[in-house]
């Protein structure tokens, strides 16, 4: 046998299709493999972080049960510490944490960044389901910063709004009436938003029935990202979805990170051949990489042979 095998990396073919006669086609040899024992184990499992934007473009890391821990996250930040580290002056030295709970990943924006920390509601162009929104809840929609406060009167609630660009400008103050108030670059909205990265009718705010506000993205392009905490305050762990969003610090250097899910496996299955002209393995799984290190490119691809000539060809 050779190393793979005797790691219970692969196994051999005859081995997965035992039981299934000749003539019985594809579907027992299917049913053969589904039935094959998986060596991977839950904390072989792992979510990766994947960099799309700014300084984390490029950049991975894997999130496993068994390492990243409350008590032992993998950090994000400046800091050559960090297990993930994004070299940009907007990023604090160590900006925010992720670790499992169970089988959910958390994000906390510890211990209190500058730029802070963004959860983006939905992906783009999907509408999102409504976030609670607290007052002093921040929300970053293209590149600006919309902010919940409480008005002078008892029940009641405005939006201050604040570019990016420039922080020290006065806040453009829109009283809140009603119980829903659009958000976009169109003048039909009820909070008008002159922003290029802003959509039309971008996202919306919610009464809800006990008073308070949620936020809403209306299916925009460059989505709503909702802050963890205030400048320099540590957060509340939120949970994070596969295929959501966070924004390492906002304005135009803001880092994108976007948790997945990979299983480093590959795996063949083949139809029914009269002959058996060569040794066939099932590869099941590839050696896990070292603790928080990743691939930063994964290749799906499929090999057909050319044996049955014109068939094959067509397959």
């Amino acid at each position: 046998p050779t190393a793979a095998e005797e790691r219970g990396e692969v196994a051999l073919w005859c081995e997965a299709t035992h039981g299934a006669q000749p003539d019985s086609g594809g579907g027992a040899i299917a049913a053969s493999l589904h039935a094959l024992a998986t060596p991977w184990k839950q904390e072989d499992q792992a979510a990766w972080l994947v960099g799309l934007t700014g300084a984390a473009l490029g950049v991975t890391a894997a999130l496993r049960p068994h390492e990243a821990t409350a008590e032992r996250p993998l950090t994000v930040g400046r800091q050559p510490a960090c297990g993930l580290r994004l070299q940009d002056a907007e990023v604090s030295g160590q900006h925010a944490a992720f670790w499992y709970e169970g089988n959910t990943v958390m994000i906390a924006d510890r211990p209190g960044s500058f730029n802070g920390t963004y959860l983006r509601l939905s992906a783009e162009k999907v509408v999102s389901d409504p976030w609670p929104l607290l007052p002093g809840g921040s929300l970053l929609i293209g590149g600006m910063h919309v902010k919940l406060v409480a008005d002078k009167g008892e029940g009641e609630f405005a939006v201050e709004v604040r570019s990016t660009k420039d922080a020290k400008a006065p806040a453009e103050v829109h009283k809140l009436s009603g119980d829903k108030a659009s958000i976009g670059r169109a003048a039909r909205n009820q909070i008008v938003l002159n922003d290029q990265l802003v959509s039309s009718v971008h996202a919306e705010l919610i009464r809800q029935s006990d008073g308070s506000w949620a936020a809403r993205d209306l299916g925009s392009s460059n989505g709503t990202c909702f802050r963890l905490s205030a400048e320099r305050t540590p957060s509340e762990p939120f949970p994070v979805r596969l295929d959501q969003s966070v924004m390492i610090s906002s304005g135009a250097k803001s880092c994108e990170l976007q948790l997945m899910k990979r299983l480093a496996s590959a795996a063949g299955i083949r139809g029914r051949r009269a002959t058996m002209e060569d040794a066939h393995l099932v590869l099941q799984q590839l050696p896990p990489p070292v603790p928080n290190a990743a691939w930063p490119q994964l290749a799906v691809f499929a090999v057909y042979d050319g044996h049955a000539g014109g068939e094959a060809s067509d397959f």
